[in-house]
């Protein structure tokens, strides 16, 4: 199976589930090539499922994101999980490099706004109207920078309620977790056998390993405005599982035209080098894949 044919899997699953449930169904179990176990999202909470017995082994406790993933070996799953933010430095230190400017680059939108008007609209925060972070959940990330960095100027505007109200608003991120899949045995009880591999302010559904489990494809939330239909709402990307060398943070770039396959040469349209993982995008047939220069440039 090429990236190609992984690309398209996605897309017909996603298909599938519209067309016959009527809508996208939030709760999944998918079973490794031999059965012998299952990864089971429910209501918000993941479990393994050992094959032979039923049991069931409690991975997390709640908010998982839909469509985590198992191997074909059984041996890792993938899953994203959103998570609270206890400050904004802690979010910030995750966040890719591109996400943090984008958050910087609204915020100074916002600061714009407010000063022009000369204070907030009925409570609000003059958010620009148009972005990937007009969603609430997204842009009280920028709100949350604004007025824990506010200056003077904005604070004489704003007031000490305003301000704190702004540093109040709740904040979370998406991270995508890859770990060792043992019945019985909770990854809390292992922490050694998984790991962080990527991280983002927006939603991230959709886990799919590579055949050779080298690679982890993924939806990611990028809603700009008014959409047909759900899947013009995600972009799909991938991440290197590998640590040797590991992928450049922050080096995206698009592969191909759309609707072509990454080439090898090209290492899915990433530079190497010795950092961190990043995220590159498979462009298909999508509308919502068209936005290329938006998702090169916010990974």
């Amino acid at each position: 199976m090429n990236n190609r044919r992984m690309t398209s899997g996605l897309a017909a699953f996603y298909v599938a589930a519209v067309l016959f449930a009527g809508c996208i169904p939030e709760d999944s179990l998918e079973w490794s090539q031999d059965g012998s176990i299952g990864l089971l999202r429910v209501e918000g909470a993941l479990y393994l499922v050992d094959g032979k017995t039923g049991a069931l082994t409690e991975i997390a406790k709640e908010n998982i994101e839909s469509w985590p993933a198992i191997s074909k070996s059984g041996n890792l799953i993938a899953y994203s999980q959103r998570v609270k933010c206890a400050n904004l430095s802690e979010g910030i230190k995750v966040l890719p490099p591109g996400q943090v400017k984008m958050i910087q680059y609204y915020a100074a939108q916002t600061r714009k706004n407010i000063l022009d008007a000369g204070g907030l609209a009925d409570g609000n925060y003059p958010f620009p109207e148009e972005g990937p972070l007009v969603p609430d959940d997204y842009r009280n990330w920028a709100i949350r920078f604004l007025c824990e960095n506010a200056d003077d100027e904005l604070a004489k505007v704003l007031g000490g309620e305003g301000i704190k109200a702004g540093k109040e608003k709740e904040i979370s991120y998406s991270r995508i977790v890859v770990a060792e899949a043992t019945p019985g045995v909770a990854p809390s009880a292992a922490p050694a056998k998984s790991r962080v591999v990527a991280a983002s302010l927006f939603s991230v559904v959709g886990m799919k390993f590579s055949p050779d489990c080298k690679l982890l494809a993924y939806l990611m939330h990028t809603q700009q405005g008014q959409v047909s239909n759900a899947f013009e709402e995600h972009g799909l990307y991938v991440t290197s599982l590998q640590t040797d060398p590991p992928l450049a943070r922050g080096q995206a770039r698009p592969c191909g035209s759309r609707g072509d396959a990454c080439k090898p040469s090209c290492r899915m349209g990433l530079r190497l080098a010795k950092r961190r993982p990043s995220n590159c995008i498979l462009n298909s047939g999508f509308k919502g894949f068209e936005q290329r220069e938006y998702h090169s440039g916010y990974l």
